[in-house]
């Protein structure tokens, strides 16, 4: 950090001042904020503060929360902790502080007004709408943040946001139906990203065309952004145009709703055999770049979206009455007999749209009264009227149950008899996760439960009634707006400004997709004519280059000399090679050359059924190129096939010995998961999250040796073990008496689990109101 002379003595004053209004004053932001002041209850993991805030969360709260947090995770005592370094380029922690300090909020009006909304407008005026109403809310934010983390808004980047959902190639028209009661959930998700975006400082360009994405394709292969936001369906326009190619993809943040566990990167083909599908999902770095709207799938980085507490014009009167959660005539299906059973407790209102004749079944099945589909500022008004907000079972973790009970009211949800997942629902089938549903809102159930939340059988009315009783038994003054601090916008906010300041994919040079141009000695690279017809071309072609017949080589022009610390090479096998495995080698040899093609270093792979090789180069040598040789031993080359399909290398030598990681590594727990336990279920025991960027730690014969008895030690690839055990790893296996590590790092990750075997789990405690953060 630079510091000007002339200044210092005003900055030790500036500081000083900022040390005693924010330790002694309380709630210095608050004061300025409009509304009345209500009392709010917020909850930790184990507790709620109660307090009397206006219409954002209370700095005050928030320095309450913080105090606990740093010393239940920290076990030091001390109140505040220092921001982790990056795991990859470790942002700087130092920065101008006056340049800081001179910043002004960026008001949503400018971004609203801006020529990038004006030329989306049509498919962004609900988005629109939806952050004006929070505007005051995001002033507070970026003071908090100005306030707490300043490092967060020193450093803005340039960011495209491609929200596929509403573009052409969308197949379903959300911006149209956003105000005829289509989904709602990715618009907020969307809304809140642009607006946290703005308010940290960002420079954002927005495109919802495709023949806009085109017309900044050079741009992004350029490198002219540094983010790039996009969802599946923005993504898969980028790789059919060609456009998500080598350096690209580590910049790649995915909106997910539901997540993307590290098991997707395998496609079931005919006789249980799996091969790589567009190896790591579309080639990305790291299963962190997925960001879901709930922390559900912890191999994923948890966005969000903001549950505020609704702008208070004037005083409300809660009656005695429910708010059913459904939109649509359709999710009423099975819930007729249940919702005549909430009748008997509370006047029932609904904001449903449907044909006359759906609406006219609904009128006949349960006494209530709809009020069709309204404004966001009338539900808000008829939420605070209310104090029961009832779920149906279905749609599932969806926003409203947030703003229901930011509203104060008490949520009522489905439990499921059997959870559900990909296999037994519909909804999920061909989702990439395989976690399973125990409620309608697992986060509510998990992270806040009664009083403020119930989960009941819908079909069980004795249990039904039981929770109604409860409900209807509560004070007028118990009917509290409760909200978890990483739902507010000031949680938000910092959640996002610690993902874009510290989370950096870019480490690797990566060199898959000829990013950086392949020479082959002669017309080996492959052509269709040469690839097993029953390979999925999902993994042919766009992503991988494949063996042939006869010996074949693949050189990579590094471009310039350059450090080489770690060499990583991941291959898909074919169909024949896969099959006969047991009775194949098919060496591979990687190799690092100088500017003259003279031989560096290299390294001889002999096990065929290993479909990723990590060759840790010893003493880093300077290589201008990385050749990879298939060298097959004898005449029966016709069933020696097999693909490279990406060639990573990196320069920093911190990954083999000195890695930083973020969060830190001093929030490592060692946990042991029960028999077919996953290590999101077991950390999730022990009041922790699973942290996926630990498990280079644990997948080792010396972490596995401390934490079990192992009789024998071995390793497993996905090709000779059953993807369950290959998303299981590193664990015990009580049959085999046998400890096993993971040769497919992409396949490390928390959700998976594995009949008889015990996981080595990496956990971390988290502030409580914040699991992203520790």
């Amino acid at each position: 950090m630079r510091l000007v002379r002339s200044a210092w003595q005003e900055r030790i004053l500036f500081l000083i001042l900022g040390i005693i209004i924010g330790e002694y004053c309380g709630m210095p932001w608050a004061i300025f904020s409009k509304g009345p002041s209500y009392p709010v209850v917020y909850r930790t993991d184990d507790s709620a503060f109660s307090s009397t805030q206006s219409n954002d969360t209370a700095p005050q709260l928030i320095k309450q929360e913080e105090g606990a947090g740093a010393n239940a995770n920290t076990g030091a005592g001390s109140k505040h902790r220092a921001e982790p370094p990056s795991p990859v380029t470790s942002p700087a922690t130092t920065f101008d502080r006056e340049k800081v300090a001179a910043k002004t909020v960026p008001l949503v009006d400018e971004l609203l007004e801006s020529d990038e909304f004006r030329r989306n407008i049509g498919k962004l005026e609900w988005i629109k709408q939806h952050i004006q109403r929070m505007n005051s809310t995001w002033a507070n934010a970026f003071q908090y943040i100005k306030d707490k983390h300043p490092v967060l808004i020193s450093a803005p980047k340039r960011i495209l946001l491609i929200p596929g959902l509403l573009t052409e190639k969308s197949p379903f028209d959300f911006a149209g139906m956003a105000f005829k009661g289509g989904y709602l959930g990715e618009l907020v998700q969307w809304g809140d990203l642009l607006a946290v975006l703005h308010t940290l400082g960002h420079q954002l360009t927005i495109e919802t065309q495709v023949r806009g994405l085109l017309a900044r394709a050079q741009a992004i292969k350029d490198s002219k952004f540094h983010l790039i936001f996009t969802d599946y369906i923005g993504l898969h326009e980028m790789r059919g145009r060609r456009i998500l190619e080598g350096p690209v993809k580590c910049r790649i943040r995915l909106l997910d709703s539901f997540g993307t566990e590290p098991r997707a990167i395998f496609k079931a083909y005919p006789g249980n055999l799996r091969v790589s599908a567009n190896l790591r999902g579309f080639g990305l770095p790291s299963f962190k770049q997925f960001w879901t709207l709930y922390p559900h799938t912890p191999d994923n980085s948890f966005l969000g979206h903001v549950g505020n507490l609704p702008e208070v014009t004037e005083p409300v009167e809660r009656r005695n009455q429910a708010v059913v959660y459904g939109k649509e005539a359709k999710f009423f299906g099975q819930s007729h007999s249940y919702l005549k059973v909430v009748s008997q407790y509370f006047e029932v209102h609904t904001t449903t749209n449907g044909s006359p004749q759906e609406l006219k079944t609904l009128d006949a099945a349960f006494p209530h009264i709809n009020h069709g589909v309204i404004p966001q500022s009338n539900l808000s008004r008829l939420l605070r009227q209310s104090k029961v907000f009832v779920g149906m079972g279905f749609p599932y973790e969806g926003p409203a149950p947030l703003e229901a009970l930011a509203a104060g009211c008490v949520v009522l949800q489905g439990r499921f008899k059997k959870p559900l997942n990909s296999e037994s629902t519909q909804f999920f089938r061909g989702k990439p996760t395989w976690r399973a549903l125990k409620t309608q809102h697992p986060y509510l159930s998990d992270f806040i439960g009664p009083p403020y939340v119930y989960s009941v059988d819908l079909f069980n009315h004795t249990e039904v009634e039981e929770a109604l009783t409860a409900i209807s038994a509560l004070k007028a003054e118990d009917f509290k707006p409760v909200i978890q601090h990483e739902f507010t916008a000031n949680g938000y906010t910092e959640r996002v400004g610690n993902y874009i300041h510290y989370q950096d994919f870019c480490q690797d040079l990566d060199l898959s997709n000829a990013a950086n141009g392949k020479q082959a000695t002669s017309s080996a690279l492959a052509s269709k004519q040469t690839v097993d017809k029953s390979i999925d071309y999902d993994i042919s072609h766009e992503t991988c280059t494949w063996f042939v017949p006869g010996n074949f080589w693949l050189k990579v022009n590094l471009s310039t000399p350059v450090t080489v610390c770690v060499v990583t090479v991941y291959l898909a096998p074919s169909i024949d090679i896969a099959n006969k495995w047991k009775n194949v080698l098919n060496p591979l040899n990687i190799s690092l050359l100088d500017a003259e093609n003279k031989l560096v270093a290299s390294q001889l792979y002999t096990d065929s059924r290993q479909s990723t090789r990590i060759w840790q180069v010893p003493k880093c040598p300077v290589a201008h190129y990385v050749k990879v040789e298939s060298i097959f031993s004898d005449s029966k080359t016709e069933e020696r096939q097999g693909a490279i399909c990406d060639i990573v290398v990196s320069s920093d030598v911190k990954q083999q010995s000195n890695k930083a990681y973020w969060p830190d590594i001093s929030h490592l727990v060692e946990v042991v998961g029960d028999s077919g336990e996953s290590c999101s279920d077991a950390c999730m025991r022990k009041k922790m999250v699973c942290e996926p960027v630990y498990f280079d730690k644990l997948n080792n014969k010396e972490a596995l040796a401390k934490n079990f008895h192992c009789e024998k030690h071995g390793s497993a690839t996905a090709l000779a073990a059953p993807i369950n055990l290959m998303t299981a790893l590193p664990g015990y296996v009580a049959q085999e008496k046998k400890c096993l590590r993971s040769d497919d790092i992409m396949l490390l990750g928390c959700s998976g689990s594995s009949a008889g075997t015990e996981r080595l789990c990496p956990c971390r405690k988290y502030k409580p109101g914040q699991v992203a953060l520790s």
